[in-house]
């Protein structure tokens, strides 16, 4: 009976303590969590400890600004968020998050209102030809500046891949805003449009060209991508055979687990891991700096998370050439990152900026830069509506 009543004991002691555990761990963990400035997870910066001022700022404020500090700092919050997320995905097969689409055989989408207004909505002719508008002047403008111009659309994964999507949603629209304006384009307007969707469509049954678990093409892709744009801008330059690179293309088309890709992060709420880049051996094109041209001098803030050195997501960078004599600039999205190891071997000089063409720049940079070409790249779920304010820039110029 003795023996029985300390066992009794014992087992109420441990409950007891696994009480007060799980009670008090997430306030250890939050602790532990306040000296961390940023999320590794999220990609971004968290909420630091509010300092109260008696005279300039409200309660409300600050309870505010100390509730958005509790939230990044609860204690175990990311392994929570993974463990949320990977039952709802197991019980019930679903995406737990808005931003993710869960396809067939594992292949994951972004998932947005621009996504779903660019295949089930449409540009009026209102829209169509403010476009053309914005990209004619913006044509003529560097024209007369001897400067040519190149428009380059990239489809979004679903547009390559809609085999994949879930049943409810793999009829997309006969005619999506991206065939309306490149259409458009075509028959109303001079501007050169890169459209990469036969090429692709084209490469499509040779190889996998966009990765399952992330929202980009891999470097089959890219590739392919970075053949066409070559072509169109330059006829007279040679692309690189794909069998001196394709090693470089097999290796960087291959995700390395399953939890690596941008997509499968913020499906399961586990740590970013993005593909790898990878690089040519022997590249001719090495980086160059430009001292008189920095993140402010084209318009941009310098990012809270730095990005590697050398790595091709940066926000500028320059690369080039040495025999080579053109000069290009490229503003771009995430997407032109796998493309510029291969389209930098073609010229003197390529100025990558990340972010969309922006005319009030132009001048100084060109003074600089001298290029002979200026292309803007978008994805396509960027494109639902024209650059506007853009018109505004020409017009006070005249």
């Amino acid at each position: 009976m003795a023996m029985m009543k300390k066992q009794i004991k014992l087992t109420e002691l441990t409950l007891i303590v696994l009480f007060f555990l799980i009670i008090f761990s997430p306030a250890v963990g939050t602790l532990l969590r306040v000296k961390n400035v940023v999320s590794e997870a999220e990609n971004r910066k968290l909420n630091v400890m509010p300092q109260f001022d008696f005279t300039n700022q409200s309660f409300s404020d600050y309870t505010k600004k100390f509730e958005a500090f509790l939230n990044d700092h609860f204690g175990f919050r990311n392994q929570l968020i993974e463990l949320n997320n990977n039952m709802v995905i197991s019980l019930f097969h679903k995406s737990p998050v808005k931003k993710v689409l869960m396809g067939k055989d594992g292949w994951l989408y972004s998932w947005n209102e621009l996504i779903l207004e660019n295949y089930y909505g449409s540009h009026d002719d209102r829209q169509l030809r403010a476009w053309i508008n914005v990209y004619e002047k913006r044509q003529l403008w560097l024209k007369e500046r001897g400067i040519d111009f190149a428009f380059v659309t990239v489809p979004n994964k679903m547009t390559i891949y809609p085999e994949y999507l879930p049943r409810s949603l793999n009829t997309v629209g006969q005619t999506t805003k991206l065939e309306q304006l490149v259409t458009f384009f075509k028959e109303n307007s001079a501007v050169k449009v890169i459209d990469l969707r036969p090429p692709l469509m084209a490469a499509k049954p040779l190889n996998q060209l966009y990765y399952k678990t992330d929202t980009h093409w891999n470097y089959y892709g890219a590739f392919e991508a970075y053949k066409h744009i070559l072509k169109k801008i330059f006829p007279s330059l040679s692309p690189m055979c794909v069998s001196t690179v394709s090693h470089l293309l097999e290796k960087g088309s291959k995700i390395d687990n399953d939890t690596t890709g941008d997509l499968i992060h913020m499906l399961k709420g586990c740590r970013r891991q993005y593909p790898r880049f990878h690089f040519l051996e022997n590249a001719c094109a090495k980086e160059m700096g430009f001292d008189n041209i920095t993140l402010a001098t084209v318009g941009m803030k310098p990012r809270s998370i730095p990005i590697p050195e050398g790595a091709p997501s940066r926000y500028l960078f320059f690369k080039g050439c040495n025999h080579e004599k053109k000069r290009v600039i490229v503003f771009r999205d995430s997407f032109f990152s796998a493309v510029e190891c291969f389209f930098s071997e073609h010229f003197e000089l390529v100025v990558y900026i990340r972010k969309k063409y922006d005319p009030t720049i132009m001048e100084d940079l060109i003074e600089k830069i001298k290029p002979d070409i200026v292309i803007e790249e978008i994805l396509e779920r960027y494109l639902n509506q024209a650059p506007m304010k853009e018109i505004k820039f020409y017009e006070q110029a005249q």
